[in-house]
């Protein structure tokens, strides 16, 4: 965007109020979508590993639940 038109969107603005508030609200809705999507994307991860993690690691039974399977 050059000088040019950044003045001509703040003289709209600067006319109509309203429309530098719907194009401000606009772009807020934007960046908080992509936050929010990042951030689960980042949770997602993160959980992936934790579930890649406890099924690599070796499942020992607890020595209680060694003899009540031989009980039965």
């Amino acid at each position: 965007m050059n000088q040019d038109d950044s003045k001509a969107i703040h003289d709209a603005t600067a006319e109509n109020p309203r429309l530098y508030s719907i194009l401000k609200g606009e772009s807020m809705n934007l960046i908080n979508f992509i936050v929010w999507l990042s951030a689960g994307a980042v949770i997602g991860w993160f959980a992936s590993r934790m579930v890649k993690a406890e099924h690599r690691r070796p499942h020992n039974p607890l020595p209680d639940e060694t003899r009540s399977s031989e009980k039965s």
